[in-house]
């Protein structure tokens, strides 16, 4: 060391106690959760568009929405299953498997399909805790069901 020079040591701007353990959050199970719904990136134009909706139509699909969300996703997914699915990208019509590429959204093994009316779908996937509403579907044009 040279003369007259100090030997440098570390300091810590913050003491850290040893009696505290971090505490992680464990992954909620997508099944037991109440569903939430964003709209970014609803499509407004053909083939699945919103911008078909008109204001009663809207309205129907808000109280359906909100009828929705006083279910777990187990209860709208497992147990209404036949009404709401769950659908592999490869059970899509074309056009659809198409549409998500062009959305950059052709990395998605699945997407869910919930009811409105006898045809009418809303599609969307799966995003963290919430349901990335996607399209409009009221001819049921989405899902190849017939494969």
């Amino acid at each position: 060391m040279a003369v007259g020079k100090k030997e440098k040591k570390p300091k810590m701007a913050v003491s850290v106690s040893p009696s505290k353990t971090p505490v992680a959050q464990p992954v909620a199970d997508f099944n037991k959760l109440y569903p939430a719904w964003r709209v970014a990136r609803l499509e407004m134009c053909d083939p699945f568009g919103w911008h078909e909706v008109n204001k009663s139509k809207l309205d129907d699909i808000r109280k359906r929405l909100s009828e929705l969300e006083k279910l777990t996703w187990k209860e709208i997914l497992i147990d209404q299953n036949h009404w709401n699915h769950i659908v592999q990208i490869g059970n899509l019509t074309k056009e659809a498997r198409e549409r998500l590429s062009s959305l950059r959204l052709d990395d998605l093994d699945e997407v869910i399909s919930l009811r409105l009316s006898w045809a009418e779908r809303i599609w969307g996937y799966k995003f963290k805790d919430a349901l990335t509403l996607l399209w409009y579907d009221p001819k049921h044009d989405v899902w190849d069901d017939k494969s």
